[in-house]
């Protein structure tokens, strides 16, 4: 199976998320927005973690607040062996701890420009495919 028909991304952050909008450009910009799925929720993420995924996917996760990372920190089980890209409401040490529970590939913080996040999420999907981002759908 190709991997564009397998290669999915999960990209979480509540609706109300200002730096919402701007992270998901940079995430449209490495990947096809109909293999992105977005969640507005906490629920709405843990129900598609419960749904079969493809082999091939990246979770994105933008936490807006601590109170919301300890929300998708208690679905750290559905997040295992996930490649995970972690977006931190601040970089204080027990924040930063905090997100180390759900052993993300990458962390960032919310005040980001998010280039750090588009550079790695090239580099993850060249490691799945073989194949750099602007060439993988051609």
């Amino acid at each position: 199976m190709k991997a564009e028909n397998t290669m999915r991304i999960i990209y979480y952050s509540a609706e109300s998320e200002p730096s919402r909008e701007r992270l998901q450009r940079v995430i449209e910009m490495n990947f096809p927005r109909n293999h992105i799925e977005a969640c507005r929720s906490i629920e709405e993420l843990s129900q598609r973690l419960e749904q079969p995924i493809p082999e091939l996917l990246i979770v994105v996760l933008l936490a807006a607040s601590r109170e919301e990372l300890s929300g998708i920190i208690m679905l750290r089980e559905l997040l295992l062996d996930r490649r995970i890209i972690l977006v931190l409401p601040d970089d204080e040490p027990e924040t930063t701890s905090q997100g180390h529970k759900l052993r993300p590939r990458f962390i960032t913080y919310r005040n980001s420009d998010y280039g750090d996040v588009s550079v790695v999420l090239g580099r993850m999907i060249k490691s799945y495919t073989g194949a750099y981002p602007e060439n993988l759908f051609l």
